[in-house]
């Protein structure tokens, strides 16, 4: 297993995008994700269970995962429309604020009603353990989603093709899929949009 290095606050690695500067953790150049942790986490591990866990901290605290519930009180979202969720190679965290920027979007990570809110999160928790976090935090986002929302996918991705073990396919898009207040889910590929849920019209 990879040797633990400290990873950037979340604030910082926003911060990094907005300026267009790519961090480098230990040697490792990228941005960090839901999907892809400074840590590097295999893609086809799977996530613990998302009860309300107790897991051990690198500082030997144990600090509580938070639930769904809690996460949705800590995400502050526009009352209808104006999501844009994402998935795609080294996590697609640059390329979809981008986006998210030139629409008018909010992205996940910008969503926190405190911005530094994750911060401690991603310094205490283990790989395995933040993912579970981020898993918490993405079902969160899609179960206070409403109206029509976006996915920026890579080019060619249909719906028999999403990335089995990402946390789109996992968690946000089932989730989306059962949300009654989403009207219309439309994949986004460079300068094309296609439904992939609209409840607004009949086939």
């Amino acid at each position: 297993m990879p040797e633990y290095a400290e990873p950037p606050l979340w604030s910082e690695i926003v911060a990094s995008i907005l300026n267009k500067e790519i961090p480098s953790v230990a040697g490792i150049t990228g941005l960090p994700s839901r999907d892809t942790q400074w840590v590097i986490i295999s893609h086809r591990i799977q996530p613990a269970s998302t009860s309300n866990l107790i897991i051990k901290s690198y500082e030997g605290t144990p600090i509580p995962v938070p639930t769904v519930e809690e996460l949705k009180t800590k995400l502050q979202v526009p009352s209808s429309g104006g999501l844009l969720f994402y998935s795609g190679p080294g996590g697609f965290i640059g390329p979809a604020t981008v986006r998210a920027q030139q629409m008018g979007l909010k992205v996940l990570e910008d969503s926190w009603i405190d911005k530094t809110y994750p911060d401690e999160y991603q310094k205490k928790l283990s790989p395995a353990d933040l993912k579970i976090f981020w898993d918490h935090a993405s079902q969160a986002f899609a179960e206070l989603a409403s109206g029509t929302i976006y996915v920026l996918l890579p080019d060619y991705t249909t719906l028999q093709s999403f990335f089995p073990t990402s946390v789109w396919a996992r968690v946000e898009w089932p989730t989306l899929e059962k949300n009654a207040n989403v009207t219309k889910v439309l994949m986004i590929f460079p300068g094309i949009a296609v439904p992939i849920k609209d409840t607004t019209h009949k086939y």
